[in-house]
């Protein structure tokens, strides 16, 4: 089921020339090279308790209609 929704978002994307930017953070670590285990896991990317936790600078952009307000909605709620 995973393959055919791929399939689908990759023939919208290409259809409608969309150029994906938003990555999520397993994207990044990986494109970063970093791995599954805990030897490179640093201070900043350790998990910890949400008061604890350093303020995030997230630049956005996009056209109308792209979703912008959509996904910070989905990060606030959280």
């Amino acid at each position: 089921m995973a393959a055919t929704r791929e399939q689908r978002i990759d023939r919208v994307t290409k259809n409608l020339k969309v150029a994906r930017v938003f990555n999520t953070l397993v994207e990044e670590m990986k494109a970063m090279g970093l791995t599954n285990d805990d030897s490179q896991c640093t201070e900043v990317m350790a998990p910890v308790a949400h008061s604890d936790r350093s303020p995030v600078l997230l630049f956005m952009g996009g056209g109308m209609g792209a979703g912008k307000s959509t996904v910070l909605k989905d990060i606030l709620k959280e």
